[in-house]
């Protein structure tokens, strides 16, 4: 017999406005909208245990609940339950379900255990002395799937954030890690914190890291629910550096999406119009982004409506919150030669002797800066020379705090004594937030956020000079979000992570 058990706690917005607006006006017919059904969702977090309490899963359910609501669901939310209240809210759970619902919902943060492979929810009262005794003192995750599988009309998801380790491997004559893989019913998704029989890392923030990264996606617009889920595979293991990773087993045949896409373009005949006019989602979308700081909320809005009657505004308001970037000028190819860290101005210090050594060594594309008091600063393996050279002299401005200038491209010198940038191509704080002025980055992860922008408050980017990013939003004030941001950078660098924008104003200094 298998008897395995793991205990993981899981471990992150307002909705996109236009997002929403789009998906209740256009009343797309699409899978992913409401339709006019219920979306109904169960939570559990349990971590007040005797035995290995954890400090994530109640977190974990609160900021799950405060998502799914304000994206259509009904829910349930059960902390610390016991069996007989985890039994009870299931079986109602399983009753809600009768009712006409688009998508069912359950989610489970807190200790799971695998015995004979079958999968155990961990109430807080259970008393496991012994292999035997799982079955009578904690919840068959076949139960949920039965109610769920016996009464669901819609898609079903189902969310266990509940590998960690095994609180009472010593009771038990064997063990296996994490949680046994399920097949999915028909219709269903199932999601674990990590691949079935490992093991998922318990948290040292507010969320643990598999619910972190889940909070983030999940109001993202245009995502299919298996998209979702792949997105939160992808930044787990980037966090974790590759120790946990997110796995599901589907059996879904029709799409879902948590945030609907916009609607698309008419591109057949109109049908006839119904006998009251429609309301019409141009002028909704319009009041509803007149007033942002955000340059992709007005391109979003041109590309909808290419030929729409507030283009003209949008493109002006374009030009004001996105100003042209300036680029590092390249020196004129007549006066470049080879890069030769020896022939490089007066340097600072060693540090920086040490650094101009390095470069000639660096991977391409790669750009060197230095500065008027010999501050040296690299980028290599970047996207492009054109983006090396951009965040060589951020870097170069950042640490150095005067005036800078590229001066090799690759093993090429490129100096030029004429062209000198000083700290106007950094953005200031107080300014709009812009993905496509966020500093230090590199080009692609620019691209990524935009999802920043539309993400809700309380929210926070947090950035270091060599490159590291992390950014946070959902959460319930300014303070939690900041930590959270700086706590999750520093986990990819070990450079001076800091904030760069709080909501959707920079505030770095």
């Amino acid at each position: 017999m298998v008897v395995g058990v793991t205990a993981a706690p899981r471990r992150p917005h307002l909705l996109p406005l236009v997002a929403l607006l789009f998906g209740l006006l256009a009343g797309q017919s699409a899978a992913c909208a409401d339709d006019g059904k219920g979306k109904i969702a169960l939570l559990i977090g349990n971590g007040g245990y005797k035995s290995q309490p954890l400090r994530n899963p109640k977190n974990d359910a609160r900021d799950m609940e405060r998502v799914l609501r304000g994206l259509g669901f009904s829910v349930t939310r059960l902390e610390d339950a016991t069996q007989r209240g985890m039994t009870r809210a299931i079986t109602e759970f399983g009753n809600a379900l009768a009712r006409p619902h688009s998508a069912a919902l359950f989610y489970y943060a807190g200790h799971g255990i695998q015995v004979r492979g079958r999968n155990y929810l961990v109430p807080i009262d259970a008393e496991i002395a012994s292999e035997a005794a799982v079955m009578s003192e904690a919840v068959d995750l076949d139960q949920v799937l039965f109610q769920i599988a016996d009464r669901a009309t819609g898609t079903a998801i189902v969310i266990l954030d509940a590998c960690r380790n095994n609180p009472f491997e010593r009771r038990f004559r064997s063990t296996a890690g994490g949680l046994a893989q399920v097949t999915a019913p028909g219709n269903m998704l199932i999601s674990y914190a990590t691949a079935p029989g490992q093991v998922a890392a318990d948290g040292n923030d507010r969320n643990g890291v598999f619910t972190a990264e889940l909070l983030g996606a999940l109001t993202i617009p245009g995502l299919r629910v298996e998209d979702v889920f792949k997105r939160v595979r992808a930044a787990v293991g980037r966090v974790t550096q590759g120790k946990q990773i997110p796995w599901e087993a589907s059996s879904l045949i029709e799409d879902f999406y948590f945030v609907p896409p916009p609607p698309p373009k008419a591109v057949a005949a109109i049908p006839p119009a119904p006998p009251a006019a429609a309301a019409n989602p141009e002028p909704v979308l319009w009041n509803a982004i007149k007033d942002s700081h955000i340059a992709a909320d007005f391109e979003h809005y041109i590309a909808t409506y290419p030929n729409g009657q507030f283009t003209a505004l949008a493109r002006n308001r374009i030009a004001l919150l996105r100003p042209p970037a300036v680029e590092p000028p390249a020196a004129p190819k007549s006066a470049r030669r080879a890069f030769d860290p020896a022939a490089l101005p007066a340097l600072n210090n060693s540090s920086d002797r040490a650094a101009a050594v390095a470069f000639a060594k660096a991977a391409p594309p790669k750009a060197i800066a230095i500065s008027r008091t010999g501050v040296v600063a690299y980028v290599d393996r970047s996207a492009d020379l054109t983006d090396a050279r951009r965040r060589a002299l951020e870097r170069c401005l950042f640490v150095s705090n005067t005036s800078c200038t590229v001066y090799a491209e690759d093993d090429v010198v490129t100096f030029d004594e004429s062209q000198w940038a000083d700290h106007g191509i950094l953005p200031t704080s107080g300014a709009p937030f812009d993905p496509d002025r966020v500093p230090f980055v590199r080009g692609e992860v620019r691209q990524r956020l935009a999802d920043y922008a539309r993400a809700p408050d309380h929210k926070a980017l947090a950035v270091a000079p060599d490159g590291a990013w992390r950014w946070i939003g959902g959460r319930s004030s300014r303070q939690e979000a900041t930590a959270t941001a700086l706590a999750g950078c520093r986990q990819n660098t070990r450079a001076k992570c800091m904030i760069y924008a709080t909501g959707d104003i920079v505030t770095w200094d």
